[in-house]
């Protein structure tokens, strides 16, 4: 039995970002008084630069994070599940879990980009509200809090497979998501992603540049 690197540290960290700013999103956002809804814009940037970079990591990353290691067609989906959910040639995400992820980050990049145009017709409005129609602003409201349902929904399901795969495959997906390694006895070669360190801090700073662009220059 040996160890074999599943996630390099920039993935992880976007992860557990992610998980922290959209729990505090819904939190803002459900209180909804006037400090928590200040609150709940910066918290929308903030998931909107984790996206913008993940986007981005997802062409770069020479690990399982690259959209081409679990984006994939039909007849890998039904050889997944042919499978009985267990293929041990697969180290990142399975084809089902590919789906979501690409799934979640459409989700939360519709959220959040709505959200720079909304506006609650009494205080708040998102920095962008200024470029549209009050009309196309309130649909564009309206597209905001109907995808928050979705958001909620796939949040859901992403944690029910989470325990399906740990209490029936015993697959320890969130121990593996904390230290980025997994116990395998296969064969397959652990590479190493230390030369990414300087391309996952560019990223994040490109990102984040372009979210501080949008906010504060249009």
């Amino acid at each position: 039995m040996k160890h074999i690197l599943i996630w390099e540290w920039p993935t992880r960290i976007f992860h557990w970002l992610l998980v922290l700013v959209i729990l505090f999103s819904f939190y803002s956002g459900l209180n909804g008084g006037l400090q928590e809804m200040e609150y709940h814009k910066v918290s929308g940037y903030c998931a909107l630069t984790l996206v913008i970079f993940r986007i981005m990591w997802g062409f770069v990353s020479s690990g399982n994070a690259r959209f081409s290691q679990f984006v994939v067609g039909p007849n890998a989906i039904w050889h997944y599940l042919k499978m009985g959910f267990q293929d041990t040639q697969l180290q990142g995400h399975n084809p089902l879990g590919g789906l979501s992820m690409i799934a979640m980050l459409t989700i939360i990049f519709i959220q959040t980009s709505t959200g720079l145009f909304a506006n609650d017709d009494i205080w708040i409005e998102g920095p962008l509200a200024h470029l549209v129609s009050e009309k196309v602003s309130g649909q564009l409201t309206s597209v905001h809090h109907i995808s928050a349902w979705f958001l909620g929904g796939s949040i859901i399901l992403h944690l029910s497979a989470i325990a399906f795969h740990t209490l029936f495959l015993k697959h320890s997906l969130i121990k593996t998501m904390i230290t980025g390694y997994r116990e395998s006895t296969s064969q397959i070669e652990n590479h190493s992603h230390s030369h990414q360190y300087l391309a996952a801090t560019v990223l994040i700073f490109i990102a984040a540049s372009a979210v501080y662009a949008i906010v504060e220059y249009l």
